[in-house]
């Protein structure tokens, strides 16, 4: 008797199509200050502070927990990323991020997110199960910084710093 066996094999977060909207940078600066005025006025409080010489603005959901921060340069949008707890051990998953090109790359933010005892202490960051070509180069820049680990669970990939050698 022959015995068919299905095998669904599943690496890394599924590869999605860019946006419409993303295509040229002067649409995704308009989207990320459409989303940071939508969120503002629709969600928690905002927290001004500041990264690499840009201004964050932080927004929390008021119901829903998860986080919104806004990286500004000189009133200009650079980037927009969402986030929210994830995983075991528990870390911060991103959702969505947008970014405009040049001044920083989007891998050093992640290893920012990553350092945020207050919100991370496990110093974790997952991807979204799903990624566009542009969130994927994120997770291959990062994969390839010295001081952080990736790792493919099959659905996500989860980075985290490497232990300090003895």
């Amino acid at each position: 008797m022959r015995v068919k066996i299905k095998r669904s094999i599943k690496e890394g977060p599924k590869e999605i199509t860019p946006f419409e909207l993303s295509n040229t940078q002067d649409k995704i600066a308009k989207q990320i200050e459409e989303f940071y005025a939508k969120k503002k006025q629709h969600s928690g409080i905002e927290e001004i502070d500041e990264w690499n010489g840009y201004e964050l603005r932080k927004i929390v959901g008021k119901y829903d927990n998860t986080y919104r921060w806004f990286l500004y340069d000189n009133g200009e949008p650079k980037l927009f990323v969402k986030f929210s707890g994830y995983g075991d051990p528990q870390g911060l998953q991103i959702n969505n991020i947008r970014k405009t090109e040049g001044g920083f790359y989007a891998s050093d933010f992640y290893k920012f997110l990553m350092e945020q005892e207050d919100i991370n202490p496990n110093g974790i960051l997952y991807s979204d199960s799903q990624q566009t070509p542009a969130g994927k180069a994120i997770w291959d820049k990062l994969a390839t910084d010295p001081d952080v680990e990736v790792e493919d669970l099959g659905r996500v990939l989860r980075a985290k710093f490497k232990a300090e050698k003895s």
